[in-house]
């Protein structure tokens, strides 16, 4: 895991030094070391967080052996032992290095750009070409790792971080119509724009060749949807392979030069890793797992005590509190450059300290187990709602066991829910409406209509959202706030449920599997039968991950919010009505509300622009908050 950077001039020299400022604005991926290679066309810079192969041979940018291509690359090719192999047997490649980045080079140098269709794992990265002076890049199937660029004629900036960018002197802009598609629909990450004007991001599953007299020509090498083929499975059969497969990925997950550590929360997705490393013979006396709580406010140490205590395993827990929720958010929001996706991304901080403490480099995460298995309440209100439209015989059941499953007494609500999640994808992962379009202004209101648009769907309802969400408007998403928060740190984080194979295994099969007996991601926890307590296996998903509703509602943030609402600043942007904000808040204090998020996007909305507009973001710096006296 590290940061990339890089300026591809044909018009003038490029200047190293602007290279060297954008590699010291985000030395934080890559703390071990940092360096900058001269190419025929201009730059190429790296900050490199050593993980596979230690030595020195393995720095980066790294050029082949007959000096015609330079490589600067961000993340890990999990297959890269098997890929070695078939570059040996095919092109009798001699490698001077076990690391996985000589075999990302040569591997493109054998197969050009049909290299990415054979890896496995997380990247960004950029070849050179000396000899006809053109530039590759590429970024994984489902935007683990980022890449974001500005174009110019005849040249191309590009960066891990969008801050990168800026030290190579982009003036920074707000993108106006970005907002108010965030505060419409509460779109973010799931299109090429970002919210700076004029900075670009690479989608998940795209590649681009940038060549002298050409623009940036931009090709996506991976569609979901065109990988997802229904399968004819016995029910049985597709619990063992879903394990199988599930213990496969978490295996490849595990190759490392330094020790790997877990992530571990109390519910099902990061225990099912554990198991997972269980069923695949990876789990170790020196394994540490990372836990975070919100003090009294809300723990899971019931759950995640269970989980580890399977392994005799000691969870390191750090705890998450308000004052650290006022006191870091300035950082956050510096690192993340966008919308913070809410108080669990700030609180992520914890287990990243934590892990630095225990001098851990690596942690596995559970995300995405909830996208290729249904596991969110408003998918299964999809699938829920789409039986009741299609008269199926299987409604009533399907409603009494969904019923039981939420915890919901009125079958009117359950299927009221259902309904509106097929007819409005705006609705949030619990079902709700998590924006007030009342609240914003005329300008706001007529951009975000026209930028909104609706997923695609392509034959059933549930799979599109389920591709949507893993692909273009949730995990994308999640994997820049993660990587944000985690990198800041210098750690890596790695995620083995998004697996491509694993994810294409998953959508492929019946969606029946995904509720049966109306439990959420049942066919994961009949996976699990036998390898997880069964507390943690057949506990009720729990929606409420974090408090901020009641944080939003009380000091310090109370004060904090309002002294935003009514500060000059806020009113000139022109996208949210202050006077109806300010009645909104109060009402939120009040009664509280459903979703909390609406709140959540003014404060983004105006520390975002006070960070990157109003102030100097390049001279002032908010380094990532370090205070590891409170793990244990």
């Amino acid at each position: 895991m590290c940061g990339i950077v890089g300026i591809i001039n044909y018009n003038k020299k490029s200047s190293k030094y602007l290279v060297d400022n954008m590699v010291s604005a985000i030395a934080h991926r890559g703390p071990d070391s940092q360096n900058v290679v001269e190419v025929s066309d201009g730059f190429l810079g790296h900050a490199r967080l050593t993980i596979i192969d230690l030595n020195d041979r393995s720095l980066q940018p790294m050029i082949s052996a007959d000096r015609r291509y330079t490589l600067t690359f961000n993340g890990e090719i999990y297959n890269y032992i098997e890929i070695r192999k078939e570059l040996i047997k095919e092109a009798s490649i001699e490698f001077v290095t076990t690391s996985d980045t000589e075999v990302l080079l040569y591997a493109f140098i054998v197969w050009g750009e049909s290299c990415v269709e054979r890896l496995n794992g997380m990247f960004a990265f950029c070849i050179h070409d000396a000899k006809t002076g053109s530039a590759f890049l590429a970024r994984d199937r489902f935007g683990q790792k980022p890449l974001f660029y500005v174009e110019k004629e005849n040249a191309l900036h590009f960066s891990s971080e969008i801050k990168g960018l800026l030290s190579s002197g982009v003036v920074p802009k707000s993108n106006r119509k970005a907002w108010a598609r965030y505060l419409y629909s509460a779109s973010f990450d799931d299109n090429s724009e970002t919210f700076f004007e004029g900075i670009w991001q690479l989608l998940p599953g795209e590649c681009a060749w940038f060549e002298k007299g050409k623009k940036l020509r931009r090709k996506q090498y991976y569609n979901l949807g065109d990988r997802v083929k229904p399968i004819d499975i016995k029910h049985n059969d597709a619990v063992s392979q879903t394990r199988e497969m599930m213990a496969k990925s978490v295996k490849i997950h595990m190759r490392s030069d330094v020790p790997v550590g877990i992530s571990l929360s109390g519910g099902l997705d990061s225990s099912a890793i554990l198991s997972s490393l269980e069923i695949s013979g990876q789990v170790n006396n020196g394994l540490k797992s990372f836990s975070m709580e919100y003090g009294s406010d809300l723990t899971e140490r019931r759950w995640i005590d269970s989980a580890v205590s399977r392994y005799n395993l000691k969870s390191h827990y750090g705890t998450f509190t308000k004052d650290k929720f006022f006191d870091r958010i300035s950082s956050v929001m510096w690192h993340q450059e966008a919308p913070i996706g809410g108080l669990s991304n700030c609180a992520l901080e914890e287990v990243a300290q934590g892990a630095l403490f225990n001098d851990t480099k690596v942690i596995l995460d559970g995300t995405g187990l909830d996208e290729i298995f249904a596991g969110y309440r408003n998918l299964h209100n999809i699938y829920l709602g789409l039986l009741m439209q299609n008269n199926s015989n299987k409604f009533d059941t399907a409603l009494k066991e969904y019923m039981k499953n939420w915890n919901i007494d009125n079958a009117s609500i359950a299927t009221r829910d259902a309904l509106m999640c097929v007819h409005d994808n705006r609705s949030a992962i619990d079902g709700t409406i998590p924006v007030r379009v009342d609240c914003l202004t005329e300008e706001a209101l007529k951009l975000g209509k026209s930028s909104f648009v609706s997923a695609d769907v392509h034959g059933d309802l549930l799979q599109t959202q389920m591709i949507d969400y893993l692909q273009v408007r949730k995990i994308p998403r999640n994997m820049r706030m993660k990587d944000r928060v985690t990198m800041s740190y210098g750690l890596e984080l790695r995620l083995p449920f998004l697996d491509h194979r694993l994810v294409e295994f998953a959508l492929s099969l019946p969606q029946k599997f995904y509720f049966t007996k109306g439990m959420s991601k049942s066919i994961v926890r009949e996976a699990m039968s036998g390898f997880m307590n069964d507390d943690v296996r057949l506990a009720t998903k729990r929606s409420i991950q974090s408090p901020q509703e009641l944080w939003l509602k009380t000091s310090p943030m109370r004060e904090y919010i309002k002294e935003l609402l009514h500060s000059d600043s806020f009113a000139s942007r022109g996208l949210i009505d202050p006077n109806k904000a300010i009645l909104a808040y109060e009402s939120f204090c009040k009664t509280g509300s459903s979703n909390s998020f609406f709140v959540w996007q003014w404060i983004n909305v105006e520390l975002w622009h006070r960070i990157f507009i109003d102030n100097n973001s390049i001279t002032k710096t908010y380094p990532a908050y370090v205070d590891i006296t409170g793990f244990n």
